[in-house]
């Protein structure tokens, strides 16, 4: 009786897991089919209803890897590269997931990196992207493909890595020089002040100065300041005012005359 449990046990897990692979095979082929055609979203689900028959099919997590590389799924494609990695044993199996590991790093880095964006994220992708197609030619030392990527990854790391120092350059200049034109703003207040300042004096220096005098004619200057001399207008005065007393003089003397003819004198002399 036990003998017939044991054999109906093994008999069924058989089955079972003929089935299991039936199916999964079926799965396995159907999304073949729907990938060679482009049809990437009908691949996937085939590829995702093969692992879930068994999650540890080497096959399934490569192939659903590759179809969400090609509908630029990259972040998604690199967890299934990274599961066939660890779940296979064989170098030739590992180098090829290496390989598309390193291809998925690289577009990622090519999406962050439109032209002239520079990002840390970027150059982290290249990064990954180098040390996948190392890890690709450590199990396949004949991957031309890998070498070849290899030096595409290292040469856009290093121009990113220029690009972002020159950036870096460009932004520490402009700062000197937005510090620079600060200070200058600081100081040219003061500056302004200065020479205002200055100017002020300048206006009252020009201010307190003589009349330019006429410098073509020296001695007709002189001639015209000595015209004007004090004591030349004192003589004039003094002599129309010394005729004025004089005809005065004359007047007064008339007057008295006039008065010693008509009026009465008594002389008395006195002893």
């Amino acid at each position: 009786m036990a003998n017939r449990i044991s054999y109906f046990s093994i008999m069924s897990f058989v089955l079972l897991w003929s089935t299991i692979v039936n199916a999964q095979h079926k799965e396995l082929l159907e999304g073949t089919n729907a990938y060679q055609a482009g049809e990437y979203d009908r691949a996937a689900i085939s590829f995702l209803q093969a692992i879930e028959a068994d999650d540890a099919s080497i096959q399934g997590n490569f192939n659903l890897g590759n179809t969400y590389y090609k509908s630029k799924k990259y972040e998604d494609a690199v967890g299934h590269y990274q599961d066939v990695i660890s779940q296979s044993d064989d170098d030739l199996i590992q180098s090829k997931a290496f390989y598309n590991l390193g291809n998925s790093y690289l577009s990622q880095a090519q999406e962050q990196n439109p032209e002239n964006g520079i990002n840390e994220k970027s150059q982290e992708q290249l990064k990954n992207a180098i040390e996948a197609y190392k890890n690709a030619l450590r199990k396949n030392t004949e991957d031309y493909d890998a070498k070849n990527n290899l030096g595409v990854a290292y040469k856009m790391l290093r121009q990113q890595q220029q690009q972002q120092k020159q950036q870096q350059q460009q932004q520490q200049n402009q700062d000197e020089n937005q510090e620079k034109e600060k200070e200058q703003q600081e100081d040219k207040p003061q500056d302004e002040n200065q020479e205002n300042e200055e100017e002020k004096d300048e206006e009252q220096k020009g201010d307190q100065q003589p009349p330019e005098q006429d410098k073509e004619d020296p001695i007709k200057n002189q001639n015209d300041l000595e015209k004007g001399k004090p004591q030349d207008m004192e003589k004039d005065q003094i002599e129309r005012m010394l005729k004025r007393i004089e005809e005065e003089d004359k007047k007064v003397q008339e007057k008295l005359m006039k008065r010693r003819k008509g009026d009465r004198v008594q002389i008395e002399k006195d002893w």
